[in-house]
């Protein structure tokens, strides 16, 4: 496990109210199988892009979109959350709103194969640029 792994597995791990946000990057990976036996085997609730939220099959632990057109739970669960795991999508002004007000106890894992995408949330921590599928190469 590399050096980003760990330290991503420890703020999980450390915890108490995760959040995935997922969006459009995980169908484009074909990596649903991956997120589906991650969220199985975590039980950390999850909210999709509209690039996402069909394509999601978790439907007991998937609180719907977040942002000015999403669920009041998705919004609610982003901005109580104390860690957003975003995998393939992006931080965009429909969903954080005013950054200074957005998910304000949250620190930010998040996983995009775009490099300029850490850019939009300054906060994001251990960000892995890798192809969202299991992948054999080092870090």
């Amino acid at each position: 496990m590399c050096v980003r792994s760990r330290a991503a597995a420890r703020l999980i791990s450390q915890s108490q109210r995760p959040v995935l946000y997922i969006g459009g990057g995980v169908v484009r990976a074909e990596a649903f199988e991956e997120l589906a036996a991650l969220v199985e085997k975590t039980q950390i609730p999850v909210v999709t892009t509209l690039m996402a939220r069909e394509r999601s099959r978790l439907a007991s632990l998937n609180m719907g979109m977040p942002g000015m057109h999403g669920t009041v739970a998705a919004v609610g669960a982003l901005q109580r959350s104390d860690l957003i795991i975003a995998v393939g999508t992006r931080f965009d002004d429909r969903v954080t709103g005013r950054l200074d007000s957005f998910a304000p106890k949250a620190k930010v894992i998040h996983a995009d194969i775009d490099p300029c995408r850490d850019r939009e949330e300054p906060r994001s921590r251990c960000a892995n640029r890798r192809r969202l599928q299991t992948d054999p190469r080092p870090c």
